[in-house]
């Protein structure tokens, strides 16, 4: 761990130019290609984002999991609504990355796009939670 953040946004702010590049056109088709750049001006100066200050979004986000609707199984994530599904192994969550056609691809033992340990998607009209059992 390098002790690193990022802005975790629900929305892509990055873009692909195509297949050939360091991942070898790996997760292209079914996971880069359909991104698209926001074509609406934000004016970022007129914007309050002390919101997204670590320790302010840490806790929020913490504090949104803990609200969400605790289901024991993949099968149970239905919207709308929030919903939580614990993983408790790196095979565990594999298992689950699949079922939801995520990328099941960690490194350094870091799912992507991970915030803490938890990806965060949409499914079926729901917002999906898939956290570390230290969030159960």
């Amino acid at each position: 761990m390098q002790n690193r953040d990022c802005i975790r946004p629900e929305i892509s702010r990055t873009y692909t130019f195509g297949e050939s590049g360091a991942s070898g056109g790996q997760f292209y088709a079914q996971h880069l290609k359909p991104i698209k750049l926001n074509d609406r001006p934000v004016d970022w100066h007129r914007r309050d984002l002390t919101y997204l200050l670590k320790d302010r979004w840490s806790s929020e986000f913490r504090a949104t999991v803990a609200r969400a609707r605790e289901v024991s199984s993949a099968a149970e994530v239905r919207g709308p609504g929030d919903f939580k599904l614990i993983y408790r192994s790196q095979s565990e969550l594999s298992t689950y990355s699949r079922h939801f056609g995520l990328i099941d691809d960690p490194k350094a033992g870091v799912p992507r796009t991970a915030f803490d340990g938890v990806l965060t998607f949409k499914w079926q009209g729901a917002r999906v939670f898939l956290a570390p059992a230290s969030y159960a």
